[in-house]
């Protein structure tokens, strides 16, 4: 089972606030100054933590090899789909563990433009 957090990007700041941070201060959640980001509960190719939001680069996705195009390397956002029950990427329900998707990495979020984390 995976474990529940979150992050926050204040609006202001331009800026993520990680989970320790947010545990001290839980009332930011609902200042309207921060965007809440949930945890996946996946990881990347690096062992870095995946949130609603995030932009993922993937060096090849085989699942989505329907046609030539999507067998090169390409970025996607993950979010969650209450239709699909799971987290997706680009509308495609991600299962990491089936899917064959390989050389995945964290390389920003929609929020913060071009922040990312290594």
């Amino acid at each position: 089972m995976r474990e529940i957090k979150f992050r926050l990007f204040s609006k202001v700041a331009q800026s993520i606030i990680e989970w320790e941070q947010v545990k001290e201060k839980p009332h930011l959640i609902w200042d309207g100054r921060y965007i809440e980001m949930q945890f996946t509960g996946l990881t990347d190719s690096k062992g870095v933590e995946i949130y609603d939001g995030d932009i993922i680069h993937y060096g090849y996705y085989e699942d989505l090899a329907e046609n030539d195009d999507l067998t090169r390397p390409m970025n996607f956002s993950v979010k969650w789909s209450t239709a699909d029950g799971g987290w997706t990427a680009n509308g495609r329900l991600i299962d990491w563990d089936k899917n064959g998707i390989y050389d995945r990495e964290v390389i920003g979020n929609i929020h913060s433009g071009n922040l990312t984390w290594k």
